[in-house]
């Protein structure tokens, strides 16, 4: 005998319907009234479901990554994540696909975050702490990490330095220990270890002298000064004085 797959309990606030009377209270909690009844221990956050807190202290307070691509050489905290990346990157399906450039994305929510953000230039994710708002949920949650909370979890393998944000760690150890100078001046030939450090040798170089010369770093305020550095230092080219002309007879 084959059993119909009848789902008798249905949602009155929205149109989902469900096999058993448990799955729909659930779903009501979890999705229409907010409820996370499932806190972690170890930090402030909660969850709707048992099975993504357990899932989060293995990913985020555990680092555990038991699911591994067999084409590739990741892994992840979750199963649904290993087949997500496996339809998307390898077998190229289940795209969503933007209509207003050319980027694709392996779930729903992330396309609504891009148009949301690229597009739209919404941000939809506010700071209780703060006034700050941003595009990004994960953008949010590096803020409240770093500002907020102070957290520094990525540390230096060759000092003892630690940073809010792997960006910063990878910019110390650029600079620090492997004296990498990856950030070039357009203006002159000077190059410099951190973005910000550029940014502050234009501003105070080349905005106030913005004529730069080409055979040289020296920078000028005005075109004249530069064209008259040219013609008396590269060209050697006396400087012409109205004095020094004799009238004829």
């Amino acid at each position: 005998m084959v059993h119909s797959k009848l789902k008798p309990f249905s949602c009155t606030l929205c149109n989902k319907s469900f096999a058993e009377k448990r799955k729909l209270t659930h779903h009501i909690e979890a999705v229409h009234l907010k409820l996370k009844p499932f806190s972690c221990t170890i930090c402030d956050k909660s969850f709707a479901e048992k099975t993504n807190l357990t899932a989060h202290i293995n990913a985020v307070h555990h680092k555990l990554k038991p699911f591994s691509c067999k084409l590739c050489d990741k892994s992840f905290a979750q199963k649904t994540a290993m087949t997500t990346h496996i339809d998307a990157i390898h077998n190229k399906t289940n795209l969503f696909f933007c209509q207003l450039c050319n980027k694709s994305f392996t779930m729903k929510g992330y396309l609504t975050v891009h148009v949301n953000a690229v597009h739209h230039n919404l941000k939809s994710f506010p700071c209780t702490l703060c006034d700050k708002s941003f595009k990004q949920k994960i953008s949010l949650t590096k803020h409240v990490d770093a500002i907020h909370l102070k957290l520094k979890p990525f540390s230096c393998t060759f000092c003892n330095k630690s940073f809010s944000y792997k960006s910063s760690l990878t910019v110390h150890v650029d600079s620090v220990h492997c004296k990498l100078k990856r950030f070039l001046c357009t203006f002159c030939n000077k190059s410099f270890a951190q973005k910000g450090t550029l940014a502050s040798h234009v501003d105070a170089v080349h905005k106030l002298m913005p004529f730069s010369c080409t055979l040289c770093n020296q920078s000028f305020a005005k075109k004249t000064s530069l064209a008259t550095h040219v013609d008396s230092v590269h060209c050697k080219l006396k400087p012409f004085k109205e004095d020094s002309v004799i009238d004829g007879p």
